[in-house]
């Protein structure tokens, strides 16, 4: 299971961190909206955020699920064919707990056994797994717990897990595709000018993966723009003779 594994590695502050980096090394500019239309022009993209701005760009990457169930769902406008959008995103729940494990639920769970992860193979049980959590670089606390279960856990379940609960954070998030067998693999090329990142992930998701399919995707861009160069050089050189 995805994030068991102790022996994987953690970023102090969140994974968020990796992407806040990313983007101040590429001095690129943030817009805090979210796109809600992609309009296709005759050789660009005029894209409209739910603040009803508007902007216009050579080339557009899009970067998120283009799923049945995507959270933000965007309108392709003008464009060649329809696109059709993939299966759905698998929902995963995450509870964090600071409090201590319930002896009389998980009576055959000594001391001596902590830190512990514990995982359910039961479609019946209403929990994935259980693990301890420690943060970057700190060792001692064995009191803070991270649940994975396919819903939001109630008062009630976290009550026959846990007691002496000070503390209870959720993260309710489609966390990767739906996958079913065979896979039908994706293309990074949506249309002209128009590129999708998150198409890697129907083969396999994870953040790693996303860097293989932004890589991909910004060697076709510029492969398309030096291909376009080429054309307008060769165009103009035969005008002139």
């Amino acid at each position: 299971m995805a994030g068991m594994d102790g022996s994987l590695w953690s970023v102090k502050g969140g994974n968020k961190r990796v992407v806040e980096k990313l983007l101040e090394k590429s001095k690129a500019h943030l817009i805090p909206e979210y796109v809600v239309q992609i309009i296709r022009n005759n050789d660009s993209y005029t894209l409209l955020t739910n603040f009803k701005k508007k902007a216009t760009y050579d080339y557009v990457v899009f970067a998120a699920p283009l799923a049945e169930n995507q959270k933000v769902p965007i309108t392709f406008s003008n464009m060649p064919l329809a696109l059709n959008k993939v299966g759905k995103y698998h929902q995963t729940v995450s509870t964090l707990v600071i409090g201590d494990m319930k002896r009389t639920t998980f009576s055959t769970i000594s001391d001596d056994l902590l830190p512990i992860t514990i995982i359910s193979n039961n479609e019946n049980e209403f929990f994935n797994s259980i693990s301890n959590v420690e943060g970057v670089n700190e060792t001692g606390s064995l009191n803070v717990w991270k649940i994975f279960s396919q819903q939001p856990l109630s008062n009630n379940q976290i009550d026959y897990l846990f007691e002496n609960v000070s503390d209870v954070k959720v993260v309710d998030w489609l966390a990767y595709p739906h996958y079913s067998v065979p896979t039908e693999s994706q293309s990074f090329h949506i249309a002209d000018r128009l590129y999708h990142i998150n198409a890697i992930e129907w083969t396999a998701s994870a953040m790693e993966m996303s860097c293989i399919g932004a890589k991909n995707v910004a060697l076709l861009i510029k492969k398309h723009f030096n291909s376009k160069e080429l054309n307008e050089t060769t165009k103009w050189s035969h005008v002139e003779l």
